[in-house]
C-alpha cells in the first residue's frame, strides 16, 4: 500500500511519508463524513466568507482550523473570536511553518527540547500569538529515526489533543477556555513557508541527527 501511494503521489512530502511508515494508511477518506464540504484553495475567498456568514447567521460558531493560510480578520469578527488552531511546536518558542525543522538547523539541543511539542491556541491577528489553551512537550524528542519521524508523531499527537480539546469545549455550553496570553519576552521567530528551501530541509535533517547522536 505504501509503495502504491508513493507511485501515485511521488511528490508527497517527507513528513507524510514518515507518518505512513509509522502509522500506516488511514482507513478513512477525506469525504468519509456525509457533511464534508470544500471551501476551495483560498480560505479567505468570497465563497468561504459567504459560507461562514450563513452558518453564523442564527447560532454561535466555533472554528477549529489546521491550515497554512493566515486567516483574514473577518474570520474572527464573524465568529466573535472563537477560532482555534493547533500548532506543531510549543508556543511561543517556535512559530510559523516548519518551526521544528527550522530549530533543528540551529543544532541547539536545549532550545529544540524546549519547543518540541504541540499547542492548542486561539487565533488572533498575529501568527501563532493567540492565547494558549493547552500545550504539551515531548519527553524525548531525540528518540525518533529522523526529523520527519518526529514531525509525523507530533502531527498525530496534536490532532488527538485537538479532538480532546474540541470535545471539552462542545460538551459544556456554560464555559469556554479563557486561554493564557503568551509572554512576549519568550516570543520566538516566525518561520515562513517560502523560506524553507530544499537546502534548509537538508540542514534540518542533518541538524536533527547531529543532536540525536550528540
Amino acid at each position: 500500500m505504501y509503495e502504491l501511494l508513493i507511485n501515485l503521489y511521488p511528490g508527497i512530502e517527507q513528513t507524510k511519508r514518515a507518518m505512513l511508515e509509522r502509522y500506516g494508511v488511514s482507513q478513512y477518506s477525506t469525504t468519509e463524513h456525509s457533511q464534508t464540504i470544500f471551501l476551495g484553495d483560498n480560505l479567505n475567498g468570497k465563497y468561504a466568507n459567504n459560507w461562514l456568514m450563513e452558518v453564523a447567521k442564527n447560532s454561535s460558531v466555533f472554528i477549529f482550523v489546521c491550515a497554512t493560510q493566515i486567516l483574514k480578520p473577518w474570520w474572527l469578527e464573524i465568529t466573535k473570536h472563537q477560532v482555534f488552531n493547533c500548532h506543531t511546536a510549543v508556543l511561543s518558542y517556535a512559530r510559523g511553518m516548519y518551526a521544528i525543522e527550522n530549530l533543528a538547523i540551529n543544532r541547539n539541543i536545549n532550545q529544540f527540547r524546549q519547543a518540541a511539542g504541540v499547542t492548542i491556541h486561539y487565533v488572533d491577528e498575529g501568527v501563532d500569538t493567540g492565547s494558549i489553551i493547552r500545550t504539551e512537550r515531548i519527553v524525548d524528542p531525540f528518540s525518533f529515526n529522523s526529523i520527519w519521524d518526529l514531525k509525523g508523531y507530533l502531527y498525530v499527537t496534536e490532532f488527538d489533543l485537538y479532538v480532546k480539546t474540541t470535545q471539552d469545549i462542545l460538551s459544556n455550553n456554560e464555559t469556554i477556555p479563557a486561554g493564557v496570553a503568551p509572554d512576549s519576552k519568550l516570543l520566538g521567530p516566525n518561520f515562513m513557508i517560502k523560506n524553507f528551501t530544499p537546502e534548509k530541509q537538508k540542514q534540518a535533517e542533518d541538524g536533527y541527527l547531529w543532536m540525536k547522536n550528540s
